[in-house]
């Protein structure tokens, strides 16, 4: 078998050659280049090919020598776990006439990556979600905002990691937003075409289920409790969240709710999903949206700590048509234990790091993924709500002590962190 790899992730935990037997082609994002493991000539052991790939995000070089790599040899499969290059696979599939995973077509990934036709789809079919629409020009949103009121959010419509999303409170965020309605792009007018879409905001509790299929039956499902929705992450708030016990009533709710949302949806037979659902002051639960690939941030490693499987591993061996091992037998279990995770951000604005806190005195607390930093540099946090200046696993016997643990975790790290403005020098303070 002769796979291509579409990767951005941290090769030292994505080994994708003891994955997937045969012959495999990596491309790469180039910012990976520190993340290689120490002993970068296996990939020439490895792959046939291996290759970096600047501007990741924002060029089409990816696609192009993709497109060399497919033209040039018959490849049997395309494997992408990441959600920004779903689409870019898949195409490529369809280019190729290469199978994809559990049946899946473009037009079923376009509706888990176009948040307004997910929504579309889902309420036509009975599941509750906000109110929305797609903004083609701004008296859209000005027109969504006079029937609905404040607040609302606006995101992007394919967007990723809570970047670029904004909750409009007051009169003042939305000329705030009017003021930079569009991403600063070559070419751009006033009239140009906007990829956004406005929806009611939510209140209450934000959970996500984590998940995989094989052959149209749920493996694995499990939801978590966010400790604050992600949007907060993006003003400096901190990010995390926690394994709902097995006695919480919400656990059947959510496993529900996920499944009907996902046989309301053209899903493959063969996915690994996450979902995020709201669960608001009436007791209704609405989707917020639901993805086709592996979570991001720590929720990978609380499902191998919970349930010994490692999505990313499940994702890249769904795609070649291959049974992870430890799903192979497996039917719905509760977790071993409660973990959770808390990530700490950079500074909403501008600002210098000028202490970091390091040795976490709680034996709970595992220290995990990291941004390398240095004392006296200048940090933003343009890089979205899946990166983070320190993270942390914990482990705990009930949710209250979860919940405990992580606001002492977080005080710890407020007191022993200080991020200073050039303007104000003054200290930036982390809330949970």
């Amino acid at each position: 078998m002769r796979t291509l790899i579409i990767n951005r992730r941290d090769l030292n935990k994505a080994p994708y050659h003891h994955w997937i037997p045969g012959e495999l082609s990596l491309l790469t994002a180039e910012e990976t280049s520190g993340l290689l493991p120490p002993d970068h000539d296996l990939l020439g052991g490895h792959y046939k090919h291996v290759e970096l790939i600047r501007d990741f995000n924002t060029s089409a070089l990816l696609d192009f020598r993709a497109t060399q790599l497919l033209r040039e040899a018959r490849f049997d499969r395309i494997v992408a776990c990441h959600e920004r290059d779903l689409l870019r696979a898949q195409r490529l599939r369809e280019r190729f006439e290469i199978p994809a995973a559990g049946g899946q077509d473009l037009k079923g990934t376009l509706a888990f990556r176009d948040k307004v036709l997910m929504k579309e789809i889902l309420r036509s079919r009975g599941i509750r979600v906000p109110e929305f629409r797609r903004i083609h020009e701004p008296g859209d949103l000005f027109d969504f905002v006079e029937q609905h009121g404040l607040p609302v959010v606006v995101k992007p419509i394919f967007g990723t990691g809570s970047v670029g999303v904004r909750v409009l409170r007051s009169e003042d965020d939305l000329l705030a937003l009017c003021r930079d309605f569009r991403p600063k792009k070559a070419g751009q007018t006033a009239d140009s075409p906007i990829d956004l879409e406005v929806e009611q905001y939510v209140d209450g509790p934000v959970y996500h289920i984590d998940g995989v299929l094989v052959g149209g039956e749920l493996r694995l499902c499990w939801p978590s409790r966010y400790f604050k929705p992600c949007i907060e992450f993006r003003s400096g708030g901190v990010t995390g969240s926690y394994l709902l016990a097995a006695e919480n009533p919400m656990v059947a709710r959510l496993n529900d709710f996920v499944r009907e949302t996902l046989r309301a949806l053209p899903t493959s037979r063969d996915t690994v999903f996450h979902a995020e659902v709201f669960h608001s002051a009436d007791d209704a639960l609405t989707l917020c949206e639901v993805a086709a690939r592996p979570a991001g941030a720590l929720v990978a490693d609380v499902i191998r700590s919970a349930f010994d499987v490692d999505l990313v591993r499940a994702s890249a061996q769904l795609q070649c048509d291959i049974t992870p091992a430890d799903l192979r037998d497996r039917r719905l279990e509760r977790p071993s234990g409660l973990f959770g995770w808390v990530a700490f951000p950079f500074p909403p604005a501008s600002a210098r790091l000028e202490a970091l806190a390091t040795s976490c005195p709680f034996e709970w607390a595992a220290p995990k993924d990291s941004a390398p930093c240095t004392i006296g540099q200048v940090y933003s946090d343009d890089v979205g709500s899946l990166s983070f200046i320190s993270s942390y696993l914990l482990s705990a016997a009930t949710e209250e002590q979860m919940k405990s643990q992580a606001e002492q975790l977080t005080s710890w790290f407020a007191k022993e962190t200080r991020w200073s403005s050039d303007l104000q020098g003054e200290r930036q303070p982390m809330a949970f």
